[in-house]
């Protein structure tokens, strides 16, 4: 359970335990009218301030163990009703306590997660947003640069889109979008990031590709969108895209000449008609047209 220990949680679980077998100690002195285990409730606030589910749920279970543990060595008189009542209150308020502070670290982690999706995906698709993309794009280039991996950026761009949103709507457009996210997501590696770049242009960060597998692959998700037949309602829409590839080299090293380049291969396959693939080099242009 406590193999990877993060941030606080490593002291927070010294502190806990010292001061478990501590008040344990203490109590098993005491006679058994006094109510030591309520000190057990520190140990679930330490579990508490570490920001920790596992430590409270730890505390709590080590506390009710040893408040029964405490009762089995040191009973004192049986017919004493004080003393039963006080471990009794106790093994209550430790299930309280700690149940209480497992709900609280459960919803604040539900709400932290919530905001971080929200920072990171795109709402309509799902997808990471720009943002991530160049932060990811700024340590992997870092990461390819210093242990020399190959790396390739994508930009696709669905063509014609624009005629999509005048001819059907808006409605159908994101639709269409989001049934775009899916095939790339099929069709990107687990390594890959995708994002939504902005409208209706994808972003694809390739970690070790290089320039012929980036080609590859995106040659592959040109096809995979030009063979969809994508049904929105009651009407069949053939989408094409167009797709810029940029790998890394002396020449294009930095996360802006990549995005360039990447961006002006996209153009360039407009130019040339659309539904084609183009990755520029500084002295070669390669593409594969659909």
């Amino acid at each position: 359970m406590f193999k990877k220990l993060q941030g606080r949680e490593l002291p927070a679980l010294l502190a806990g335990l010292i001061l478990s077998a501590a008040i344990f100690w203490f109590s098993l002195s005491q006679p058994p009218e006094v109510a030591t285990n309520i000190a057990f409730v520190t140990t679930i606030i330490i579990g508490l301030l570490a920001h920790s589910c596992r430590l409270v749920v730890s505390f709590t279970f080590l506390s009710i163990l040893l408040i029964l543990s405490g009762a089995i060595i040191a009973p004192g008189d049986t017919g004493d009703l004080l003393a039963t009542t006080n471990n009794m209150l106790a093994l209550f308020i430790m299930a309280s306590v700690g149940g209480t502070c497992y709900l609280a670290l459960n919803e604040q982690d539900r709400l932290n997660q919530q905001l971080r999706e929200a920072a990171e995906r795109d709402p309509l698709t799902r997808l990471y947003n720009r943002r991530v993309m160049m932060k990811q794009l700024g340590i992997n280039l870092a990461q390819a640069v210093r242990y020399r991996h190959p790396l390739a950026v994508m930009i696709l761009d669905v063509d014609n889109f624009k005629n999509v949103n005048d001819e059907y709507g808006h409605m159908v457009g994101d639709e269409i979008l989001r049934v775009l996210s899916n095939i790339c997501s099929r069709a990107v590696r687990e390594a890959d990031i995708l994002c939504r770049y902005g409208g209706e242009e994808f972003a694809i960060l390739c970690p070790h590709t290089d320039r012929a597998g980036a080609l590859v692959a995106a040659e592959r998700i040109r096809r995979d969108i030009a063979d969809q037949h994508i049904i929105v309602g009651k009407d069949s829409h053939r989408i094409t895209v167009s797709i810029g590839v940029a790998t890394l080299s002396p020449e294009h090293g930095t996360e802006e000449t990549l995005l360039k380049i990447a961006d002006d291969g996209l153009y360039e396959a407009k130019r040339k008609g659309r539904n084609q693939v183009v990755c520029l080099q500084p002295t070669e242009k390669a593409s594969l047209a659909g």
